[in-house]
């Protein structure tokens, strides 16, 4: 049975992303720029959205913040363009099939699959075989989909329909 805290706090990440209040950026968590941190090309990507989220519920007295990098990036909890473990854990991602580990030998970082709502396997045998699934730094690197449309393919994968309710048991989610 799937944990209902992390059902909540996915449900978190996609109304953070389809709020608005995010620009979005590619290749990195999180881009920055001069003072304000709005410089052309600043922004996260849906990724750095999550640590973001993670970030604002965290207790003050963690000290969990983004560390600003000589490169213009922003690294959270020590990563640059995946989930640390630590936002893994909090959202209750596998670990399995629906990320991928960061070569880097000190650090563990995850890539979640998403269910990519517009693509569909044309060789599959019945409806449920046809969902294809993305690391979600390609849906919004690789294919540019935006916030909204990357919220969809969340909302897919972890079995929130619209309106914030919860439908099915999502295979990503740890018991």
């Amino acid at each position: 049975m799937a944990n209902l805290e992390n059902i909540e706090r996915i449900k978190l990440w996609v109304e953070a992303l389809e709020s608005g209040e995010f620009r979005q950026a590619a290749g990195a968590l999180r881009k920055i720029g001069g003072g304000d941190g709005l410089l052309e090309g600043s922004g996260m990507c849906c990724l750095g959205v999550a640590c973001e989220v993670y970030r604002r519920h965290s207790p003050p007295a963690s000290g969990v913040e983004w560390v600003s990098q000589d490169n213009g990036v922003a690294t959270f909890l020590g990563a640059q363009s995946m989930l640390p473990e630590a936002v893994r854990e909090w959202y209750g991602m596998n670990d399995g099939d629906h990320s991928r580990e960061s070569t880097h030998p000190d650090l563990k970082v995850f890539n979640p699959r998403l269910m990519d709502d517009e693509a569909e396997d044309d060789e599959a045998e019945d409806d449920t075989a046809r969902d294809v699934t993305e690391l979600a730094t390609e849906l919004n690197d690789g294919h540019e989909y935006n916030f909204k449309h990357i919220a969809r393919c969340v909302r897919r994968t972890f079995g929130i329909i619209e309106g914030g309710e919860h439908i099915t048991e999502p295979d990503s989610m740890e018991s």
